[in-house]
């Protein structure tokens, strides 16, 4: 009851599913589950765009609750995120977001929940000591969801569609352990782009029985 993963909440430029949140779904988020902090993995004036805005207006407030945090932490995916700066620092940024307790509970959200989300929370399971076969698992329960089937191969896609490419950021990410191993080599890594022992102390405390 601490950290939701999902899909947009609100409806995308071109999109007319059904998938966008409801003003009954903001309620159950909102009162129900307590979520508070919205955090965005998009890109502004890209992809969290509303469909029915004329003028393109990117995405700068909490859609559950105007009156809560939100934060936009533009990233891209899977093993793009260790060439890229803006990746870089914002994975940083939602790990000291994470580290404060004011924020919980919280939704972390790109547009299908599954490639941008699923590399943030493959990251958040290393440093809370799941396994790699627990973690990879949680992944592909993606697979159940109305955005597609996302599997452990090493690249799954690489067309102008979309990027999938799970097993090429796990073994990246056990680079940064001498003994390969995936969860020190996520914390390597995270404390590599700046995030401190004690901002992963206090996640751990927060999210950990």
């Amino acid at each position: 009851g601490m950290l939701y993963r999902g899909g947009y909440l609100n409806r995308r430029t071109g999109v007319l599913d059904g998938n966008s949140l409801t003003d009954f779904g903001r309620g159950i988020l909102r009162d129900e589950l307590g979520v508070r902090a919205e955090i965005d993995l998009r890109t502004s004036g890209w992809d969290d765009i509303l469909a029915s805005d004329p003028d393109k207006t990117p995405q700068t407030e909490n859609f559950i609750d105007p009156s809560l945090p939100y934060y936009k932490c533009t990233i891209t995916q899977y093993d793009l995120i260790f060439g890229n700066a803006q990746s870089k620092s914002n994975i940083a940024k939602i790990f000291s977001l994470l580290a404060d307790e004011e924020n919980y509970p919280v939704y972390i959200h790109c547009n299908a929940g599954a490639d941008r989300t699923g590399t943030i929370y493959t990251l958040i399971h290393g440093i809370l000591g799941v396994s790699e076969e627990d973690a990879t698992r949680d992944f592909e329960l993606t697979s159940f969801s109305t955005m597609g089937t996302r599997l452990r191969d090493e690249v799954q896609q690489n067309d102008n569609m979309n990027y999938v490419a799970y097993g090429k950021f796990m073994n990246t990410l056990k680079g940064f352990s001498p003994s390969g191993d995936f969860n020190e080599g996520v914390e390597n890594y995270v404390k590599s782009l700046g995030v401190t022992g004690e901002e992963i102390s206090a996640i751990r405390n927060i999210l950990l029985e």
